[in-house]
């Protein structure tokens, strides 16, 4: 075989090779979502508002378990998809606890958690 053949078979290997890797990845991710409840919290309170985010971060552990985290490319995602759901719902957050100093008490409702 020549040179050219050679290197153009080892190539081909190993992008399969890295298919088969990242394959596993790519169909571990879907998209999950929970509801964080909060009606029974005092958001007006600062324990409130913690317990809130306690909620909030178990929540985003749950829906963000990609692959369970055995190789590099599934942490970089599962970090990827904790970063961008803690914002989302820290934000749903913010405005929760605002409408709950608005209405004066009034806490109704769930803020939803994707991953």
């Amino acid at each position: 075989m020549t040179t050219h053949i050679k290197s153009f078979l080892c190539l081909s290997a190993l992008t399969l090779s890295s298919l088969a890797i990242t394959a596993p990845v790519a169909a571990a991710v879907q998209e999950q979502t929970r509801l964080v409840g909060y009606s029974d919290l005092n958001l007006a309170s600062a324990s409130g508002q913690k317990r809130l985010e306690t909620r909030i971060r178990s929540a985003v552990r749950s829906v963000c378990q990609i692959g369970q985290g055995r190789t590099v490319s599934q942490q970089m995602l599962s970090e990827k998809c904790r970063k961008s759901a803690m914002e989302s719902a820290m934000t749903q957050a913010k405005i929760a606890i605002a409408n709950y100093s608005r209405t004066r008490g009034v806490a109704s409702g769930s803020l939803k958690v994707k991953g």
